[in-house]
């Protein structure tokens, strides 16, 4: 068995080479012949698992290269709630070698309410130009408010004044 190193700068699809194999004593030729192997083009796939996150934390999205050459890519990334409200959005660039995995976060800020958000990346390889739209469901555990009013009575007159009290933790939501 021999094996020899590709260049990393090789390009997608198919090579050929020319195998010589001769003693070395003697340098006599023992076979010559050609052979030809194909080299695919990257491909890029976002691996997360992630389903469930709190307020705080950073959700990663680990996109890997498993094609046979390197690549740039670009990934749009948003994040919105269950009406459709987005609450993150960002674009990241970079390079992928074979193999390689870039992980790319999302910071959860603070003020983001308890429920089901969607993840949403659309990530260009350069290389081979392809579109992929990844989509996740994640569940945040957020912030909550609780807010309880107390009046004197229950029913007033329209010229009575109300007498009135409020209780709660209340805290900044974007909802």
């Amino acid at each position: 068995t021999y094996s020899c190193i590709i260049p990393s700068t090789i390009s997608a699809g198919q090579h050929s080479a020319s195998v010589v194999i001769s003693t070395s004593d003697s340098g006599s030729t023992i076979y010559t012949g050609n052979a030809s192997f194909d080299i695919p083009p990257s491909k890029l796939v976002l691996n997360t698992t992630m389903d469930e996150a709190s307020v705080g934390d950073s959700v990663s999205l680990p996109i890997q290269n498993i094609g046979g050459i390197g690549t740039t890519f670009s990934a749009k990334v948003s994040m919105k709630d269950s009406t459709g409200h987005s609450v993150y959005e960002n674009t990241f660039n970079g390079n992928l070698l074979v193999s390689q995995v870039e992980n790319l976060a999302i910071n959860l800020a603070n003020v983001l309410a308890e429920g089901h958000y969607t993840i949403t990346c659309d990530l260009q390889d350069f290389g081979t130009g392809d579109n992929n739209l990844f989509t996740r469901n994640i569940f945040i555990n957020g912030s909550e408010a609780n807010v309880s009013i107390a009046t004197g009575k229950e029913n007033y007159l329209t010229s009575e004044n109300v007498d009135k009290s409020w209780s709660g933790k209340t805290g900044q939501l974007h909802k």
